[in-house]
């Protein structure tokens, strides 16, 4: 039985990797990330975490991922033992260990989200 068990843990694995196996360079990270936030369930959380593992700058063990969650950009960094609420939108961020997210949390990506520097180039 424990073999079974593995098995399907080594499939789920390759499931959260398929998306980025299958990304090209046409292919936006931002609708990758949209696409799989709509699977639901543990299987769903499973494939998040695995997608996210293999794509992000860092991503340690222990996360979850709930349903309906974004991550825009692939240098994001996320540590060890997260908790990441429902329907939350992540830009340019560096997630810390231990942190926990309510549902329905934005979190921009700071300066680099909307730079003012040049104040003669419209932000669109």
């Amino acid at each position: 039985m424990f073999w079974l068990a593995k098995k399907i843990y080594h499939f789920i694995a390759f499931l959260g990797a398929l998306p980025f196996l299958v990304m090209t360079r046409f292919t936006q990270y931002v609708y990758v990330s949209e696409l799989i936030s709509l699977l639901p369930f543990r299987i769903g959380e499973l494939i998040r975490y695995y997608f996210y593992k293999y794509s992000l700058a860092s991503c340690g063990y222990d996360v979850v991922i709930s349903f309906g969650t974004i991550i825009s950009y692939p240098d994001t960094t996320i540590g060890n033992h997260v908790w990441i609420g429902t329907y939350n939108i992540f830009g340019r961020v560096d997630i810390g260990d231990f942190t926990l997210t309510a549902q329905g949390c934005h979190f921009l990506s700071g300066s680099h989200h909307h730079g003012i520097d040049d104040l003669n180039t419209s932000i669109r």
